[in-house]
């Protein structure tokens, strides 16, 4: 598992002040910014701003969900959210495997929330 990538994440919630949460990007609600752990690299690596309203957007066009794509590789990146999500294994790639481990020990740290939506 990426160790320094975990620890990334991980600062990310805490400089940023947000909040792990599941089945959404980002969500502003109640005066509480919550994000996934991909939208928390990127603002934390300056790739957008923490109150860009193209963030919370659910869809493949979502800014920190292709910048992670890019960085990180597309399985890589699916394999994070599936686990992140909760979601069972549903690829043998190598990177997808590697993504997922990543996503299940960073829910397991973060304890990410799920809205009651």
């Amino acid at each position: 598992m990426n160790e320094q990538l975990l620890a990334e994440i991980k600062l990310a919630y805490q400089t940023l002040n947000l909040v792990p949460i599941r089945r959404f990007f980002c969500l502003h609600e109640e005066g509480v910014d919550y994000a996934c752990p991909i939208v928390c690299l990127a603002v934390l690596r300056g790739v957008t701003e923490k109150g860009d309203s193209d963030l919370a957007k659910d869809e493949a066009v979502n800014i920190a969900l292709e910048w992670a794509s890019k960085t990180f590789g597309e399985d890589f990146i699916w394999g994070l959210i599936s686990a992140w999500e909760g979601l069972e294994k549903i690829q043998t790639d190598l990177d997808y495997l590697r993504g997922y481990e990543l996503g299940v020990e960073a829910a397991l740290q973060l304890s990410p929330r799920d809205p009651a939506v």
